[in-house]
């Protein structure tokens, strides 16, 4: 449907002014964010509370950096959705795939 003033076209963020702003804020939010729970185990989150709402996973990039961390002896827990039945399959389905995990 072509209505509006952008004729049905998408709008960027370059059309609005706001391309630069955008772009220094997102520089860090592409790297993993060291936090710790309240028992002190340390935590990696990427991407905030929100960017894996599409599906519910933590990001590969996190996930590759903890097993990096923990070594062949160590393990790490992932975030693998908001459930089982759709969450966790999109976690075997998609992202272990996409990762490469065996």
């Amino acid at each position: 449907k072509e209505d509006g003033v952008h004729g049905g076209a998408f709008v960027t963020a370059d059309d609005v002014g706001c391309a630069g702003a955008l772009a220094v804020l997102m520089k860090d939010a592409l790297m993993p964010t060291l936090m710790q729970t309240i028992e002190g185990t340390p935590v990696l989150v990427h991407a905030g509370p929100f960017a894996n709402i599409a599906h519910g996973n933590s990001s590969i990039v996190a996930d590759k950096v903890g097993l990096k961390l923990v070594g062949a002896d160590g393990y790490v827990v992932t975030e693998a959705g908001f459930g089982a039945d759709i969450g966790g399959e999109k976690c075997f389905d998609i992202k272990c795939r996409a990762a490469g995990y065996e």
